[in-house]
Parts: C-alpha cells; sequence; structure tokens
C-alpha cells in the first residue's frame, strides 16, 4: 500500500513540468472543454422543490406521497390582506375580498389559446366570506356562508365582528383580533396531478382499493402516479396569481402578501433563471483569476 501510494506521488510531482512542455496544448483542450460544457447551460435544469432532497425510495418520500393520496396536495398559498380603511368588515373591503375570491375560484375553468390557465390548480378559495359557519334555527342545525350579506349598518358589523371572534377556529386565520387584518387560504392540487396517460386507470384503481391499507405499516397498495411539479410551473402559477391580486379593483381597498410554497418556489425559480448565468460566468472568471496568480 505504501509503494503505491509512493508511486502515486511522484506521478502527481513529474506531472506540472510535463505539461508545462504542452501548456499550448493543455490551454487548448481546457478552452474546448470550457466552450463545449458552456453550450450545455441553457438546457440546465435548477429543481430547489421538497421532492428534490429525497431518494425515490426515501421513507419519508414515501409517507408523503401516502399522505398526498389521501388527504391531497398539501401546496398553498396563503394570502395575508390589510385593509385599507382599517377594517376588514367594512362593505369596502368585504366587497374586495368577495370579488377576488370569485375571480380566483373562476380562474381555474378559464382557457385560452396554449390551454389552461396555471390557476387551473386552485381546488378551492376560502376566506372570511365563504368560511363554513354553524348555527341552530329552531330544530334546525343549518350550514351556511359566514357573510350571507354585506353588512351596510354599524350595528350588522359589530355583530359579525363579535361571532367571528368568538369562532374557535376564525381568529388568527381569517381574521386578526383588532380585525384590520385578514386571510385567504387558497388549495391547490400540485404535485397530486396523475400523468394523464395513466390517470384514468390508475385512479380506479386507487379508488377501489382499500382505503385503511393505508395506514397500515405493511407497503400500501400501488399508488396513482404523480406527475412532479416544476420550477417553472411554480413561477407561471404564482405570476398569474400575482396578476389577478393586483388588480387595482383589489389594491385599492386591500394590501395584499402571499405566502406559501409555491411562492417561495416561484421566486426561487424567477431569482435562479435571472442570476444563474451570471453566477457561473463570475465564478470561472474567479477561478481563472485565482489559479493565474497562484500558478
Amino acid at each position: 500500500m505504501h509503494d503505491w501510494l509512493e508511486e502515486l506521488n511522484q506521478i502527481f510531482a513529474a506531472l506540472p513540468a510535463r505539461l508545462r512542455q504542452r501548456h499550448l496544448t493543455v490551454w487548448g483542450a481546457a478552452a474546448v472543454l470550457t466552450i463545449l460544457m458552456s453550450a450545455g447551460l441553457g438546457r440546465l435544469q435548477i429543481d430547489t422543490t421538497m421532492e428534490s432532497f429525497f431518494f425515490d425510495d426515501d421513507p419519508v418520500r414515501r409517507l408523503h406521497e401516502r399522505f398526498k393520496d389521501t388527504f391531497g396536495s398539501d401546496e398553498g398559498v396563503y394570502i395575508v390582506y390589510e385593509a385599507r380603511d382599517g377594517d376588514i368588515f367594512s362593505p369596502t373591503s368585504l366587497t374586495a375580498v368577495r370579488g377576488l375570491q370569485e375571480e380566483l375560484l373562476a380562474a381555474n375553468e378559464n382557457d385560452d389559446a396554449q390551454g389552461p390557465s396555471p390557476l387551473h390548480h386552485i381546488v378551492d378559495v376560502t376566506t372570511i366570506v365563504n368560511a363554513s359557519y354553524l348555527e341552530v334555527r329552531e330544530d334546525t342545525l343549518v350550514s351556511r356562508d359566514f357573510v350571507e350579506q354585506i353588512p351596510e349598518t354599524a350595528d350588522r358589523r359589530r355583530e359579525l365582528r363579535s361571532r367571528a371572534l368568538a369562532h374557535k377556529d376564525y381568529p388568527g386565520f381569517y381574521l386578526s383580533n383588532d380585525s384590520r387584518y385578514g386571510g385567504i387560504w387558497i388549495r391547490t392540487d400540485l404535485g397530486t396531478v396523475p400523468f394523464e396517460a395513466e390517470e384514468d386507470e390508475a385512479t380506479s384503481a386507487l379508488l377501489e382499493s382499500d382505503l385503511a391499507a393505508q395506514f397500515d405499516d405493511a407497503e400500501p397498495p400501488t399508488r396513482v402516479p404523480k406527475r412532479p411539479v416544476t420550477m417553472a410551473e411554480y413561477a407561471e402559477f404564482v405570476a398569474a396569481l400575482a396578476e389577478v391580486t393586483g388588480k387595482q379593483t383589489y389594491t385599492r381597498s386591500l394590501i395584499l402578501h402571499s405566502v406559501g410554497n409555491p411562492v417561495v418556489m416561484g421566486f426561487f425559480n424567477d431569482v435562479l433563471v435571472t442570476e444563474i448565468e451570471g453566477l457561473f460566468v463570475g465564478a470561472l472568471l474567479m477561478m481563472m483569476i485565482v489559479l493565474g496568480v497562484l500558478f
């Protein structure tokens, strides 16, 4: 072992002198290799999604897939909005929130010449307006939208605010304690869309499988193959969402801030795509300068 390492050390020790004798060939080969590899930068794909950090057979990833098979996607966007007039129960604020809610729900049905809108991934939109509310009317338990009609009087607004703050699930999610801020929850199907070629057959097989088996320690039945979400899809979805929420119809009454994994992934995609080329070139130049100075 020692002799082998000694021979290897001698080879590396003699290598610089040999390379200097053919320095033009070395420079030419390095330049050609750099140009060839640079030509492929346009096809470079960067994936920073959660799934990319796990192997396909990783137990954590498998459990996550089983979760999505049972409960659907856990990808969503939460929009925190502030009422410009200081009260999310004012007619102006509620009208804007209802309009935004309805437009987002309708957006998943709108197609253009290029195909479905990126917002077709939206499954549900929940706000303080359409949040489920249970109440007793005589002998009947009624489930309804929390805001059935936009309140026109101050007494009606105070009544709505009191009911919302008294509800165990509303404060901290649909409204703040001072009713100045509200929340909009957008649920999507990102990461749960099957491959089109296998959708019908695989989905039927899943529906016929035993749901209880998904919680057993044993390996669950064959799952519906899911098409992974790309960084570009996240960016397209977030851009289409920002186009809707940025309309003056809503921004003149509300100040909106979107959070959630799709927003983060969309931001990463936009930043990496625009800056990665400059970073690569800058890093290459820095290495060349450092190597030139040292050697």
